[in-house]
C-alpha cells in the first residue's frame, strides 16, 4: 500500500518571485482589479460591510456655528452590504523523473508550476469579473448611435460623452474611468469622426492618430483613466481545437467611478482574504505525493469580487456589429 502524501507547507521563496495581483494582472492584460481594487479583509467567509449612502454623500446640510450655540450634528445612517469570500486554487502535480529529465534545479521546476497555477486562477478571475462588470441587467444602458465599425457614420467620441452625461445625473458625480475592449479602441481610431475631430494633433497624417491624442480627449471629459483589456482566453471544450474569445465584450464600452481604501464608495472592491499565509500574491503551498513519487505545487487565493452600487457604472452597447 503506498504511503500517503504528507502535510502541505508554504513556500514564501516562490511567492516572493510573484508581483502584487494588481500588477501581474495588468502585465496579462486583465483589467477587473482596476475597476474594482483590491481590498484586504481579515474574514474568511462572509462578513457585512458599511457604506456611506447617496442621499447622505450628496446633501447639502447647515454646517455655521451660531453664536453661543453647539455646533450642527449629522444624523445619518450606514448603508449595509456584505461580501463572501470563496477559495480559488489550482494544483499542479510533479513527476520526479520530470525533474530530472529537464534537468531544471529544484526551484526552477517549482516556479514554473507555481506561475502555471496562478496564471489559469487569475485567468479564472477576470472572466468571472468582467462578465460581472458588463452586465447589462446590473448596470444602466443605452445603444451606440451606429456601431463603431462603421468607420465612416460612427460617432464614438459622441456616445462616450452622451452616456458620461448620463452617468452624471446617475450617480452624482462623473465617471473617472472607461473600459474600452481592445476591438473596440482600435476600430475608435479608424471613425471619421474621430479623426475629423483630432486632425489637428500634431502629426502628419489624421489617419495616424496616436493612442496618447485620443486619451487626452477622454480625459477632458474627467476619464482620468482609459483601460484597454486585451486578454483573450480558449473557450473550447476540452479535447476540441483552440478557440480563442476575447474576455471583455468588444461590443461594449464601460463607464465607471472607481475608488481606492476607505470609505467604501465606487462600483465595487475585490475582497481578498489576507490570513492563512495569503497575502496580496495570494499564497503557494507544496506537498510531497507518494503514491505518485512526485511533488505537488499548489497556488491559492480567497477573494469575492463585489459590485457595491449599480449607478456607479454605465454601459454602451452596440459597438460592434
Amino acid at each position: 500500500m503506498p504511503a500517503p502524501s504528507s502535510a502541505s507547507w508554504l513556500r514564501p521563496d516562490l511567492r516572493e518571485y510573484f508581483e502584487a495581483l494588481p500588477l501581474a494582472a495588468l502585465q496579462e492584460g486583465f483589467s477587473t482589479l482596476e475597476v474594482l481594487p483590491p481590498q484586504g479583509v481579515t474574514v474568511s467567509a462572509s462578513a457585512n460591510i458599511s457604506t456611506i449612502p447617496q442621499s447622505t454623500y450628496l446633501k447639502r446640510v447647515d454646517t455655521q456655528r451660531k453664536a453661543r450655540a453647539a455646533y450642527p450634528r449629522l444624523e445619518w445612517t450606514f448603508g449595509q452590504d456584505n461580501f463572501s469570500t470563496a477559495e480559488h486554487g489550482l494544483e499542479v502535480p510533479q513527476d520526479d523523473n520530470d525533474r530530472a529529465t529537464y534537468s531544471y534545479t529544484g526551484i526552477e521546476f517549482d516556479m514554473i508550476e507555481a506561475e502555471l497555477s496562478r496564471y489559469l486562477c487569475m485567468l479564472d478571475m477576470e472572466i468571472a469579473g468582467a462578465a460581472a462588470l458588463q452586465s447589462t441587467a446590473t448596470f444602466e444602458n443605452t445603444g451606440a448611435t451606429l456601431a463603431w465599425d462603421d468607420y465612416a457614420s460612427a460617432d464614438p467620441l459622441a456616445d462616450l460623452l452622451a452616456a458620461t452625461l448620463a452617468f452624471r445625473d446617475l450617480y452624482g458625480l462623473p465617471p473617472n474611468t472607461v473600459v474600452i475592449p481592445w476591438k473596440a479602441a482600435a476600430r475608435l481610431k479608424l471613425c471619421a469622426s474621430v479623426s475629423d475631430r483630432l486632425k489637428y494633433w500634431g502629426g502628419t497624417d489624421p489617419a495616424g492618430i496616436k493612442e496618447g491624442v485620443v486619451l487626452s480627449y477622454f480625459r477632458d471629459l474627467g476619464l482620468e483613466r482609459v483601460i484597454v483589456p486585451r486578454a483573450i482566453y480558449n473557450s473550447a471544450n476540452e479535447g476540441l481545437s483552440v478557440s480563442l474569445t476575447d474576455i471583455w465584450d468588444p461590443d461594449k464600452v464601460s463607464l465607471y467611478y472607481v475608488r481606492e481604501g476607505l470609505p467604501l464608495r465606487g462600483v465595487g472592491r475585490s475582497f481578498f482574504y489576507t490570513g492563512d499565509g495569503a497575502d496580496e500574491r495570494g499564497a503557494v503551498e507544496q506537498y510531497r505525493s507518494n503514491e505518485r513519487r512526485g511533488d505537488v505545487v499548489r497556488f491559492r487565493f480567497q477573494y469575492d469580487q463585489k459590485v457595491l452600487d449599480s449607478n456607479a457604472g454605465y454601459i454602451i452597447t452596440g459597438c460592434e456589429t
